[in-house]
């Protein structure tokens, strides 16, 4: 077996992260907010299932897309400067592109198709009638779709600005933190104001991209000083306090508001004190939490432990919509508590989908792109 290599705990926590990914979608299934090829449950429908899972999916939104954009910075310039801008673009669009067709033209028609069974239509005349259209949507491939456009706008920063020499510059000061932390909160709450969560622009949600830039040009910066691979405790620790004492926050701001208006708060957007808590809520539990996993898989977690899930991990990013949906389809009938379901579902999903992606990957084509 190769040695791995020095980012791997990267990979790995990504695998993970990219399960996470999976039963976020499938708490969404059964209560948490947040949009979705199939519901179950609605959100607020009563019980504590919706406000567990909402909860849930609101840690999850805060951190683990921004984690993932962070990492592809990381993994940007060197690839870029070792391969020259075209043949980098060339490994994008097999690597990038090609799943983004096949998902936004086929995968997408095929999780509704399944979806359209649990609502009394017919799998097969919806397939063909989507696919027939060839309308494209990107479904959770919009993060793909945004890789493409800052991995363009890497290369034009890399046309006004060389590759600087490898350097161990310290790692940003607590005080950074807390600036760029204040700082998108701000911006997001900005444009939340014309593009409140919920509503997209081709495909995605603007109120959460500056965060999402924000970790891609910080992934971009660290991968010259090797930042990810040097986070010690004494970075994470402070972080780690904030992001408990941030953690009830935004559920506390939301019981008071309904027990001093009789409604609920809106934390969408707008120029409201619930979207500005939401704002500023999310990076102080983010930082915390991305600061802490990486400190712990890089000292903790053996290198090889989750090697075969990091493989798999973009196929099964990719190709979890219609496993969900179609697992969620045939456990419909099952009368049983939300909470019991999501659990069922959400690991018979992450189960069968590391099987058949491992399947998948050994096919030579299929490798070759995911």
């Amino acid at each position: 077996m190769a040695k791995p290599s020095r980012q791997a705990f990267i990979d790995q926590l990504r695998g993970l992260t990219t399960l996470l990914v999976v039963l976020h979608h499938t708490a969404i299934t059964y209560g948490g907010s947040g949009g979705w090829y199939y519901r179950e449950v609605a959100p607020g429908s009563g019980g504590a299932a919706p406000i567990l899972l909402t909860l849930m999916c609101a840690v999850d939104q805060a951190w683990f897309m921004g984690a993932f954009f962070l990492w592809a910075g990381y993994f940007t310039p060197g690839p870029f400067d070792r391969k020259g801008a075209a043949r980098y673009f060339a490994d994008r669009a097999i690597r990038l592109g090609i799943p983004l067709l096949v998902f936004g033209f086929f995968v997408d028609a095929l999780t509704n198709a399944v979806a359209d069974l649990a609502r009394g239509g017919s799998f097969a005349a919806g397939l063909a009638s989507r696919v027939a259209t060839l309308e494209y949507h990107p479904g959770p491939l919009w993060f793909v779709q945004a890789l493409i456009v800052f991995a363009a706008g890497f290369a034009l920063w890399r046309r006004f600005v060389p590759a600087g020499a490898q350097d161990e510059a310290p790692l940003p000061s607590h005080a950074k933190l807390l600036g760029a932390a204040i700082g998108i909160a701000l911006a997001a709450f900005a444009v939340r104001i014309a593009f409140p969560v919920g509503k997209e622009w081709w495909h995605w949600q603007l109120g959460y991209f500056p965060a999402y830039v924000l970790l891609f040009i910080v992934g971009c910066a660290a991968a010259r000083h090797r930042w990810l691979e040097r986070i010690e405790w004494r970075h994470a620790k402070p972080w780690a306090i904030a992001t408990v004492i941030a953690l009830p926050v935004l559920p506390a701001f939301a019981l008071a508001h309904r027990a001093l208006r009789h409604a609920g708060a809106e934390v969408a957007g707008g120029l409201n004190a619930g979207s500005l808590v939401y704002a500023l809520w999310e990076p102080f539990v983010a930082w915390g939490i991305l600061l802490t996993l990486m400190w712990f898989f890089r000292t903790r977690v053996r290198p090889d432990r989750f090697a075969p899930l990091a493989r798999r991990a973009y196929a099964i990013y990719c190709f979890h919509p219609p496993v969900v949906v179609g697992i969620s389809v045939l456990l419909r009938s099952w009368e049983a508590p939300a909470l019991a379901k999501f659990c069922a579902v959400g690991g018979l999903s992450c189960a069968a989908l590391y099987l058949a992606c491992g399947l998948l990957l050994r096919i030579p084509a299929v490798s070759r792109v995911w």
